[in-house]
């Protein structure tokens, strides 16, 4: 149980709770036979209970304001979030190095980079791109390098890397930013997932309180205002993106 309780002395605690609990309800031959499964239900359900727990305080700490949404770049006492001048990948000979294009070969007008491969996508994520692409309230989108140039950090263990930041804007006076985390539809309701629609409600909600945000280098200012969005990959992904961008 050490993956969900790093501390062996709080783990053996609460396993020897457990077990005192079910020898009132089982016998010791009963227990013994079923310790396998026993194991995996009471990680399980300690799973549930510390992000259950991990969640309430996170909240709790944003409302206090001791946690706020910033954007940072190395040193983590700089809050500006610098983009890169310039963006190096690695390619391969042959059809690693196509980039991704338009329909009928026209090349890309709104990307951040220059040069965007055609590999650096799925099929869902290169229909995204093109939308976005051919969209006049977009200023720019870019596909975030997967798990290397920016993540979320929420009350998991594990980062949330989203898949595009995208710049859209309202007019000369508005900057608005949006994030999205793409999804086949397979995965729609499982735990990951829903976990990522709660934590995103909660830093747009977040971001609209006016907390202190940081800013990016790509404006005099922060942006006005912050969307975050999970795009599931079925018939209606378009209309969702399309409401997203208003």
């Amino acid at each position: 149980m050490l993956d969900v309780v790093p501390n062996p002395w709080q783990g053996a605690r609460i396993l020897d709770e457990a077990l005192e609990a079910l020898r009132k309800r089982a016998s010791e031959k009963e227990i013994v036979a079923a310790r396998l499964t026993l194991v995996e239900h009471i990680k399980r359900d300690l799973q549930e209970q510390v992000e259950a727990a991990a969640e309430q305080v996170f909240r709790n700490k944003v409302r206090s304001g001791d946690i706020v949404f910033k954007l940072l770049a190395a040193p983590l006492d700089n809050l500006n979030f610098e983009f890169l001048e310039r963006y190096t990948t690695h390619i391969a000979l042959g059809d690693a190095k196509l980039p991704l294009l338009h329909a009928g070969g026209k090349a890309l007008d709104r990307a951040l980079y220059d040069r965007v491969f055609r590999k650096d996508f799925n099929d869902f994520e290169a229909n995204v791109a093109l939308y976005l692409d051919a969209h006049d309230a977009v200023s720019w989108w870019w596909r975030i390098a997967a798990r290397q140039s920016w993540g979320l950090q929420g009350w998991v263990r594990h980062k949330v890397y989203p898949d595009f930041l995208v710049r859209l804007d309202a007019d000369d006076q508005t900057a608005r930013l949006l994030v999205l985390e793409t999804k086949g539809k397979h995965l729609e309701g499982n735990a990951d997932t829903e976990f990522k629609e709660k934590f995103f409600k909660l830093l747009e909600d977040a971001y609209a309180r006016g907390k202190e945000a940081g800013e990016l280098e790509l404006f005099a200012e922060a942006p006005d205002s912050m969307r975050f969005r999970i795009l599931i990959q079925d018939g209606a992904w378009e209309s969702e993106l399309e409401e997203a961008l208003r």
